[in-house]
């Protein structure tokens, strides 16, 4: 496999968008938006210790290379600038559910991929109001659904990049979907995103962290269920899932 492209082919592809997909089972594991060689950098974990799910991501390429195959790369769009690129690749994620990227594409959360029943609730929910003495953190997740074997809990929980003082005062973690309250957590306890303190985790995720927490009580559950969270916390075309009710 060429693992660099010329500088011409550089300059002729622009911001292009690709595709890791598994020869074993011809399934895309992996979409990217990149430049000059960043493609290349990916599959040689060149990108940074603490991006999102590189462990998950460098796990299906080992294993790929064990078998004595390498990862099919596709380059899906090329030639773009880089605002249509984070369109398409946001679009690619939505469509490729069964992804070893962690974080939706930007603007996913807003305009991604729903069904009827979630179109109608998105928009006809009432808004959530914060109860007096509340410190509510709301955490966006993605739409891949809980068949994949991790449970809401377990998807809502791991593993961010929060300031950690900041999280630790929070009375409550909201499970947000489509801007849409899944769950509501309490008696949270933070710490670093290591596989000591979340035995969930295979390796450790520097610079992350999670929390331990239990379903709040029905009064609480009550006042959050399945409503709507103030626009104020919907930035649209945001990609980072982290809002905050407090300062």
């Amino acid at each position: 496999m060429m693992m660099t492209f010329p500088q011409d082919v550089q300059e002729r592809l622009n911001v292009y968008v690709y595709r890791l997909i598994d020869p074993r089972s011809g399934s895309t594991f992996y979409v990217g938006k990149g430049i000059n060689n960043r493609v290349f950098g990916h599959l040689n974990c060149n990108i940074g210790q603490d991006e999102d799910f590189v462990s998950a991501k460098q796990s299906v390429i080992q294993s790929i290379r064990n078998s004595g195959l390498e990862p099919i790369v596709v380059i899906h769009r090329h030639g773009m600038d880089d605002e249509t690129a984070k369109e398409v690749e946001a679009a690619l994620i939505d469509a490729y559910q069964q992804l070893t990227n962690i974080q939706a594409g930007v603007g996913s959360n807003d305009f991604g991929p729903r069904t009827v029943y979630e179109i109608l609730r998105e928009y006809s929910s009432k808004e959530i109001e914060i109860a007096e003495g509340h410190k509510l953190l709301f955490i966006t997740i993605g739409n891949g659904g809980e068949n994949d074997g991790i449970g809401l809990y377990d998807r809502v929980r791991l593993a961010w990049r929060v300031n950690f003082e900041r999280a630790r005062r929070a009375t409550h973690v909201l499970a947000i979907r489509n801007g849409i309250v899944m769950e509501v957590y309490s008696n949270l306890c933070w710490a670093p995103a290591t596989s000591a303190n979340f035995p969930i985790l295979n390796n450790d995720i520097p610079g992350r962290f999670g929390f331990s927490g239990e379903v709040a009580p029905i009064p609480d559950r009550e006042l959050y269920l399945n409503r709507r969270i103030p626009s104020d916390y919907r930035l649209r075309g945001a990609s980072n899932p982290i809002r905050y009710s407090y300062d």
